[in-house]
């Protein structure tokens, strides 16, 4: 699991304080293996959820979040 952040996630935003991250900051993340690597990006933006939830204060958790990063937010047409 962390490979994969460590990889395609960290580069880019890793520096920045997880309390200061936007669904834009992901989508530049993952944006280069989007297309090409649909699949692993799918996996690493289920993770980057995860790590988000998991950042929130324990009064927002008490119901079903929605993923942070909307799937809609990373589509892209494949011309």
């Amino acid at each position: 699991m962390i490979n994969t952040l460590r990889t395609n996630v960290f580069p880019r935003i890793g520096s920045n304080l997880i309390s200061e991250l936007k669904a834009a900051d992901f989508a530049v993340a993952l944006k280069p293996i989007w297309l090409n690597k649909s699949a692993t990006a799918s996996r690493v933006r289920q993770r980057c959820d995860v790590v988000m939830n998991g950042h929130l204060p324990i009064p927002f958790k008490v119901q079903p979040r929605p993923p942070i990063i909307a799937p809609t937010f990373l589509r892209q047409d494949a011309r």
